[in-house]
């Protein structure tokens, strides 16, 4: 695969939405990918090898998923998506979402760390 194909893309929006919200989901996936295009750009993270681009597109799938999900209940539902990310995300990792799966999980914990101290960077 080529590496310009593995950069955060329109489709992945597709895979996140659930289908409760529709108008709510399509707005926050949107956010959360030009979010995820932003960070992908600016830390040059297309530049690394083919194994460390897999692991950022794997987590950032999962997270932009997980986002999606958390923006259409009740309790936050008015929350933005960049506030909804950063409430997902802080220096020790990512969401829990698969207790089965360690190495997947410590992968998308590394990722969200990364997210995490360029969103805080970007704050100063």
């Amino acid at each position: 695969m080529l590496a310009y194909m593995m950069k955060p893309i329109q489709q992945w929006t597709e895979d996140w939405e659930i289908g409760i919200d529709i108008p709510r989901e399509s707005e926050i996936s949107g956010q959360v990918l030009e979010l995820f295009v932003e960070f992908w750009s600016d830390e040059g993270i297309e530049e690394k090898s083919k194994s460390t681009l897999n692991r950022y597109r794997a987590a950032l799938i999962s997270l932009g998923s997980y986002v999606v999900e958390q923006s259409i209940s009740e309790e936050l539902m008015g929350k933005a998506a960049k506030e909804l990310l950063l409430m997902s995300i802080d220096d020790e990792g990512g969401p829990f979402l698969l207790q089965d799966e360690e190495t997947w999980q410590n992968e998308l914990d590394m990722v969200c760390r990364k997210l995490h101290k360029y969103y805080v960077r970007k704050k100063r």
